[in-house]
């Protein structure tokens, strides 16, 4: 939301966390059509992320309409830098992003358009940022935290190249395993590769050998869905309220209430080097080493998951798992997430269900002094046999973000030369 003040030129930042262009412009009288005439040409100008790979289209378009679309953007920057003098640097920065994904596609495959794109970009983030025309590339990147367009190709392609691969029924997906034609490529360097050689030919050794978990969507009817619920016996105890002691004895009582069931304690935990899980359930722990890409999130739910392939071949009847997760005790609640592994988790509970067994979910502070949930949390950190398993999606794009953010940085590093990269170091 913007809010315009005639009377001192200045633009309010609501709240440019969601900020989009489809957020409503308010003035007084509405008087300023031409802004938001020119918000709205932009807004319909710039296409969303199911357009960006129509290769045909686009590239049939470029020639005739790159001219347009660069005064478009350039008549828009410049008509608010005009009729609002005081607008900040941060909002111009808010606003570009929305626009500049036209050509931070991985569409354009010409090393001359993308040459005319990086000037447009250049050219952009001087006039948010108010730089002089001999203030050096790199700076700007830094300034305005704006990666450089090939950078942020290299991140939609890569990031595209592993959702393709998270989808068993994608209609690219075996061309993008298929490798024989790497040869005939590599004969003839002047034909542009396709898709997924290209990928791989960028694809750091990390990424290489990363299995993506599959998701099938069609595998989860909407009728076979139950939302899980989960117990919270500490109710409006908070721990910073109140003293260990007092938050251990309402768990002793919920302990002598369903002491009928078996109690499985788990936990996540994922340092700089170290990612892993651990359950612990009637004397015996188990854990495991993940993957390092693999987020805290998605081993709390592995261990949920391999908890209750324990409960299936111990075949212990009646059991309540203890988490120190409520975001993860949420998403089992939900019955809106996409998330492969917590559907995993709710396929196999229904499966354990059927069978007979009662399974209870529970939540209870960490590092509380519980005997079973320090025994899964110290094992969790200490947890040294490795285990091959599929990542999710989310967790692959997110590693791909970081090594995109990496390269940048090592980049930036060697700007000895530049000035600013003795006052911001670090991007």
């Amino acid at each position: 939301m913007l809010n315009v003040h005639h009377a001192t030129c200045f633009i309010e930042l609501a709240d440019w966390t969601n900020f989009t262009l489809r957020a409503l412009i308010t003035c007084d009288k509405m008087e300023d059509e031409n802004l938001y005439t020119t918000l709205s040409v932009i807004k319909h100008t710039s296409p969303g992320p199911d357009e960006t790979f129509d290769f045909l289209s686009a590239h049939c378009q470029l020639t005739e309409e790159v001219s347009s679309i660069i005064k478009y953007f350039e008549n828009s920057i410049q008509y608010l830098l005009g009729s609002r003098p005081f607008i900040f640097a941060s909002c111009l920065l808010k606003y570009y992003p929305v626009y500049d994904r036209l050509w931070k596609c991985s569409i354009w495959l010409c090393s001359t358009f993308l040459k005319r794109f990086d000037y447009v970009h250049h050219q952009a983030l001087r006039l948010c940022l108010g730089a002089y025309r001999t203030s050096p590339v790199p700076s700007l990147y830094a300034e305005a935290f704006e990666p450089s367009l090939s950078c942020r190709r290299h991140k939609l392609s890569l990031s595209y190249y592993f959702r393709i691969l998270s989808k068993d029924n994608h209609p690219l997906r075996e061309t993008l395993l298929n490798g024989n034609n790497n040869r005939l490529f590599n004969a003839r360097p002047l034909c542009i590769p396709h898709f997924g050689l290209r990928m791989r030919n960028i694809l750091p050794d990390t990424f290489h050998y990363v299995k993506v978990h599959t998701n099938d969507f069609l595998a989860h009817p909407p009728w076979m869905e139950n939302s899980l619920s989960y117990i919270n016996h500490f109710g409006n105890f908070n721990k910073s309220d109140f003293n260990n002691s007092v938050l251990i004895s309402l768990f002793n009582q919920h302990r002598q209430f369903y002491q009928s069931y078996q109690p499985v304690f788990k936990d996540g935990s994922k340092s700089l080097n170290h990612i892993g899980y651990a359950f612990f359930i009637n004397g015996h722990i188990v854990s495991y080493k993940l993957h390092s890409f693999t987020s805290v999130f998605s081993s709390e739910i592995t261990a949920v998951y391999f908890a209750l392939k324990y409960i299936d071949v111990h075949e212990i009847r009646k059991s309540i798992l203890y988490t120190d997760s409520i975001s993860l005790l949420e998403f089992l609640r939900s019955s809106s997430t996409h998330n492969p592994l917590i559907e995993e988790v709710k396929d196999f509970y229904r499966h354990l269900l059927s069978k007979g067994s009662r399974i209870l979910f529970s939540w209870v502070p960490s590092h509380l002094g519980i005997t079973g949930n320090e025994l899964a949390d110290k094992s969790a950190k200490s947890a040294t046999e490795f285990l091959t398993r599929p990542i999710v999606y989310a967790d692959v794009r997110s590693a791909v973000s970081q090594w995109c953010h990496y390269q940048w940085q090592e980049k930036w590093n060697m700007e000895t030369n530049n000035k600013l990269n003795v006052i911001k170091p670090v991007l």
